[in-house]
């Protein structure tokens, strides 16, 4: 155990850092263009070259130091924040912020698999679940944090300026922390490339079935990962304060979440749990698009939250304990390509959907589809 946090303990600093620069980026967008094509837009560019990164990082995670490729993309993603600064105290628009993302997307793709093929083999007595729970419980944490650190900085004066140092300090940091620790690595034999993980996965048809459904309910809940402050702003007439309540509010749900997780996520492992709680996301981001109350929206937010790191958490853990050690790398940035393909794509479909009829619409559309999805994944054998 004791392994297992002092690796995640600093993914998780380096992670505040940058939510709180990602809720600053996505609010600056949100209040100079107020559209959903833009927010499509900063969707592609957060998330196109994520795809292309772990596509091509999978075989080098299975060949080299996975802990080098975290420190690295860690200090890429730094190295393009301290680059940002210079146009921001310029007088900049937010459309400085446009190749930020695209580049902190790039190394998302990296540090994202690196870190899921790491896991399993830190994870206590192999306890795969509790695992991934424990870490989303961390993520949440940030999460409950991070909106309300940004909720302070975005209306200061260089608020942005300010988001940009804290996300590289906190990557600094974490590179610091990270180099002083030793990290296992399983090099996979023969040749290592992403053809092989397409063909591995196709031999497993429960594997294959769960990086599909992985994608598919990514492309079905992309409104309530890009699409919640458009929401607020043209419904509720959000102000910084409101936008911040409303992340924290999902993140609160996430703590609880990542504490169910933590301590029942091996029982409901054998459950198919990940569909579960795919339902109550789906059934909850549809009611989003019913209720003109903002506490009750609250209080949805607030369930959906529960919901994401136990669908996370035990997804993943199906997918680590059906694949070998070897492959870990290239499976888990198949998985990480595969829903990072799916979220713009379904913002292709709903960003100019959100321009064309109500918003409330497109959640309520959204959180059907999602429904739909988790009925399939329940009846699964």
């Amino acid at each position: 155990m004791a392994r297992f946090l002092l690796f995640f303990i600093p993914q998780s600093i380096s992670l505040f850092g940058s939510s709180v620069l990602q809720f600053a980026i996505i609010w600056s967008i949100v209040y100079s263009y107020g559209s959903g094509t833009m927010l499509l837009l900063s969707a592609v560019l957060g998330f196109v070259p994520q795809i292309l990164s772990s596509c091509l990082v999978g075989p080098t995670l299975d060949r080299r130091s996975k802990k080098a490729a975290i420190i690295a993309s860690d200090g890429i993603s730094a190295l393009a924040a301290a680059a940002a600064m210079p146009f921001l105290s310029a007088g900049g628009d937010a459309s400085v912020l446009l190749p930020l993302l695209a580049i902190r997307s790039f190394c998302q793709g990296v540090q994202t698999p690196a870190a899921n093929a790491v896991l399993p083999l830190l994870a206590p007595n192999g306890r795969l679940a509790m695992a991934n729970g424990l870490r989303g419980f961390l993520s949440s944490i940030v999460m409950l944090l991070s909106p309300a650190a940004a909720g302070l900085l975005f209306p200061l004066d260089g608020g942005l300026w300010l988001s940009l140092a804290l996300d590289i300090a906190t990557a600094l940091a974490a590179m610091v922390a990270l180099s002083l620790q030793a990290i296992p690595d399983i090099r996979g034999e023969g040749r290592v490339d992403m053809k092989g993980a397409a063909r591995y996965a196709k031999s497993d048809r429960y594997l294959l079935f769960l990086l599909v459904f992985n994608a598919a309910s990514s492309f079905a809940i992309s409104p309530g990962a890009f699409m919640t402050p458009l929401l607020l702003q043209r419904e509720y007439g959000a102000s910084p304060s409101m936008l911040s309540i409303s992340e924290m509010s999902y993140s609160i749900g996430m703590v609880v979440g990542g504490v169910i997780a933590t301590i029942a996520g091996e029982n409901m492992r054998q459950r198919r749990g990940y569909a579960s709680a795919l339902m109550a996301y789906g059934i909850c981001l549809a009611l989003i698009g019913l209720v003109h109350s903002f506490p009750l929206y609250l209080l949805l937010n607030a369930l959906i939250g529960i919901s994401t790191p136990i669908y996370g958490a035990l997804l993943n853990a199906r997918v680590q304990e059906r694949t070998e050690e070897g492959m870990l790398g290239r499976v888990m940035a198949l998985l990480s390509a595969s829903s990072s393909a799916a979220l713009p794509l379904g913002m292709v479909l709903f960003g100019p959907l959100g321009d064309a009829i109500p918003i409330r619409s497109v959640f309520a559309l959204s959180g059907a589809a999602a429904a739909f999805l988790s009925v399939l994944g329940l009846r699964r054998a």
